[in-house]
């Protein structure tokens, strides 16, 4: 039954291969980078701020305002003031029933205590914040992708040491069957041989389901929408071995200086800053400018006149009922606050790196243990098969040899990636250059 599954499997498998779309693993990620929501959002976020920041930077130079119109009454009788009273209450006169009015007003911020100034710095602050935030997604993006990637090829190696080594039992089967038909081996080799080739094609359907999900998950990763047959490029890891790094201590310092997650709550201790001084700011005396340019025009009495207003306006926060006081040591709080969860993740980084490190060293190592252990399986195994075909081993034995082949091949790709990895993972950890 397991048989037949998967031969069914493979049927389809091939016919969906020969229309399957090749893809590098360097266009998973551009697919991925151009599709991903996150990163599509942080850019729009980005540009919102960028927005707000010309805004906040365009108070210091104040505003012109026009208010002008034309009023129309029904009264029919006519009284000349003083023409300054004209102006007031939005330029009624009381003595024409219809009249044009208008004004223009510049007002500018002469001092304010350094809140214009201190509110463009918080967005700019803002703004470099959005940018770091989309630099680590976009880190993080990349390192999902190559890891599911590289996940599907070793898959792919597993499913392919598998089908080894059901060939291998397929030859090792004809010839006992032979030796049984001549009476050299016992009917039992033979069912034990069997029941391992079972075994194969059990862990063969295993890998092919979970190969399955992996793939959904790099589709998912990719932002397609619907499920387009791709067929990965083998990787080549070249090189592997010559990967060196700098002392550990050489990466953190490259990690606390590049680290994205570090600098934006680097940012948000200067963002709680910038809000203190702020705080602080309101306490000061506020300088206004406001000039003005008045106007008015009645045709029924031949009333025209102009007139210019300038005005400088000072504030000063005489009393608030402590109000003032506790937003400022609001905000000195939250600043301090800001300050402690940079210390910590200052620590949280120290430790990523030493276990990035640890990893990377300890792949290395697999890698060189892994070779070794695939020619000693492969040696092995030809000892075995020889003694066994010349009646001088056990089927036990060469069963074993034939599984721990397999799994030496599997184990040696599956080596190979996980250094890759670890090193990509170095990259993404300290946000730098190692070497």
């Amino acid at each position: 039954m397991i048989r037949m599954v998967i031969i069914i499997f493979l049927v389809l498998t091939v016919s969906s291969n020969a229309l399957a779309q090749p893809l590098t693993i360097d266009e998973a990620v551009k697919k991925a980078l151009s599709r991903n929501q996150e990163i599509l959002f942080l850019k729009r976020a980005r540009k919102s701020t960028l927005m707000k920041l010309r805004a906040s930077n365009a108070q210091r130079y104040g505003g012109l305002f026009f208010n002008g119109g034309f009023k129309k009454t029904g009264e029919e009788f006519i009284v000349y003031p003083m023409y300054k009273d004209a102006f007031k209450e939005g330029g009624k006169l009381p003595f024409d029933d219809e009249y044009f009015y208008y004004n223009f007003t510049y007002s500018i911020p002469i001092y304010t205590g350094g809140q214009i100034t201190e509110t463009v710095n918080l967005f700019r602050i803002i703004l470099k914040q959005q940018d770091l935030k989309l630099n680590k997604a976009i880190n993080d993006l990349v390192y999902n992708v190559k890891n599911a990637y590289l996940g599907l090829l070793v898959l792919d190696r597993k499913i392919d040491s598998v089908r080894t080594g059901i060939a291998a039992m397929d030859s090792v089967l004809e010839h006992i069957q032979e030796g049984v038909r001549a009476g050299k081996f016992a009917r039992v080799d033979l069912l034990k041989a069997r029941a391992k080739r079972e075994e194969f094609f059990k862990l063969e359907a295993t890998l092919v389901a979970e190969r399955k999900s992996a793939y959904l998950n790099l589709l998912n990763l990719m932002g397609e929408d619907g499920i387009p047959q791709y067929k990965l490029i083998s990787y080549g890891f070249h090189r592997l071995k010559e990967m060196h790094l700098p002392p550990v201590e050489e990466l953190l310092k490259v990690a606390l200086e590049q680290r994205s997650d570090l600098m934006i709550l680097k940012k948000q201790v200067q963002a709680k800053e910038s809000a203190l001084q702020i705080k602080r700011s309101k306490h000061l005396p506020q300088i206004t400018l406001n000039a003005g340019y008045n106007g008015v025009y009645a045709e029924g009495i031949g009333f025209e006149k102009e007139y210019y207003s300038v005005t400088l306006n000072l504030s000063i926060p005489l009393f608030t009922f402590g109000r003032l006081s506790n937003e400022y040591n609001s905000a000195k709080a939250d600043r301090d606050a800001a300050l402690s969860i940079y210390q910590l993740k200052k620590q949280e980084i120290r430790k990523e790196v030493m276990d990035a490190f640890s990893a990377f060293q300890k792949a290395k190592a697999v890698l060189v243990a892994s070779e070794a252990e695939l020619s000693l399986a492969k040696e092995v195994e030809r000892i075995e098969r020889l003694k066994y075909l010349n009646g001088k081993g056990r089927i036990d034995d060469l069963l074993f040899a034939i599984s721990k082949t397999v799994e030496a091949e599997a184990g040696l790709f599956s080596a190979k990636v996980e250094l890759y990895l670890a090193y990509e993972n170095i990259l993404k950890t300290i946000e730098g250059d190692p070497r």
